[in-house]
């Protein structure tokens, strides 16, 4: 019985959310373009992230694990979305800009964040299996 209702949960989970490839190890980079690439200038960090996706909703969810466990999920919204493995995400506010996306199973993530009177804060990175 146990079995049947498990099997019954991920199926009706599978309905909604195109799960991703596992989890990833994320990198900081120092440069947009080292982010694009993920190369060997870009360090590992000790977090990493596995990416839900939801085609039919336009929704992806990252779920982010610090020492193998969850810190934080948030969910974005109206994503380009051509499968699990190639989408983009972008937003902006007064003060940020953010551009995260997953380009053949590469994902690359932008944030800038613009202070008066200051330089621009620029945070790179990407992640890979």
């Amino acid at each position: 019985m146990k079995i049947l209702l498990v099997a019954l949960l991920i199926s009706m989970s599978a309905n909604i959310f195109a799960f991703g490839w596992g989890k990833y190890d994320y990198y900081n980079c120092p440069t947009d373009l080292a982010a694009s690439e993920c190369n060997s200038s870009c360090k590992k960090d000790s977090i990493q992230i596995e990416f839900i996706v939801n085609q039919q909703k336009n929704l992806i969810m990252l779920q982010f694990y610090d020492e193998g466990k969850i810190s934080k999920n948030p969910i974005y919204g109206d994503c380009k979305i051509i499968d699990s493995r190639n989408w983009s995400c972008e937003s902006k506010t007064t003060f940020t800009r953010t551009y995260q996306g997953m380009r053949s199973g590469q994902f690359e993530y932008r944030s800038y964040t613009f202070y008066p009177n200051r330089p621009i804060e620029e945070r790179p990175g990407c992640a890979k299996r």
